[in-house]
């Protein structure tokens, strides 16, 4: 089971930011996670929210500023980065980067194209996969980028035959949220040959229950926590 830095190390540093992501690889992380969206002058910027409010020292949604407009994040030591910055950072490491597109609640027009440019500019066409709530983004990914794998967000389950969606879509990730995890609902998706990875997995509790229902992989917020657990795991 991989384990993957959701947001980076974001339990102990400021998430989505460089340092996060460089912490996470020092903790050998098999991956990390992390959040796209686009600014007014189409910069690929990392960040989660829609509104910067809660990540930086100012306010406001990150639609309407340009890139250089940002204000640092609240700790007020790091700059929001551009998703060209992470990608020359993790080219040449031993590291699977998912990228959430961040377009469920905005929509922005032509970011799907800018993540699968800067992907192959950047030749991680290998490492990457590309995950999203709105389906519709996985699509338009896929006609820019067909090679690179495709990961369906869900919270909860507003309907049940994800996993045909999936197949007839052909997602090759289901990413729920655990609290909907059960070992039926993994096997249904290994049984179209679809992978399952489960977020956000915190606590050894929430570990146990992604590698009994046999989850593909987790997204944590304590990758070092997680990596220790799953090392204990292994010898019990």
């Amino acid at each position: 089971m991989l384990i993957f830095s959701h947001r980076g190390f974001s339990a102990r540093y400021p998430e989505n930011t460089m340092l996060a992501f460089e912490k996470a690889f020092e903790a050998e992380a098999d991956g990390i996670e992390l959040d796209v969206q686009l600014t007014s002058d189409g910069s690929v910027v990392i960040i989660h929210d829609e509104k910067i409010d809660r990540a930086t020292v100012g306010t406001g949604f990150v639609k309407d500023f340009h890139y250089d407009e940002l204000p640092v994040i609240s700790d007020g030591n790091h700059r929001i980065p551009l998703l060209s910055d992470y990608l020359a950072w993790a080219k040449g490491k031993e590291l699977i980067t998912n990228i959430e597109i961040k377009s469920s609640v905005i929509y922005y027009p032509g970011l799907e194209e800018k993540v699968a440019s800067l992907v192959r500019q950047y030749r991680l066409d290998e490492q990457v996969t590309i995950s999203s709530f709105n389906p519709l983004s996985l699509l338009r990914t896929r006609e820019y980028a067909p090679h690179l794998p495709l990961g369906f967000l869900v919270e909860k389950y507003g309907f049940s035959g994800f996993d045909h969606l999936c197949s007839a879509f052909g997602f090759e990730y289901f990413h729920p949220d655990i609290s909907i995890v059960t070992p039926d609902l993994v096997e249904s998706f290994h049984h179209r040959g679809i992978h399952v990875n489960t977020y956000t997995v915190n606590s050894e509790e929430e570990f146990l229950k992604a590698k009994n229902a046999g989850v593909d992989a987790i997204f944590t917020d304590l990758p070092e926590t997680m990596k220790a657990i799953a090392d204990q795991a292994e010898t019990d």
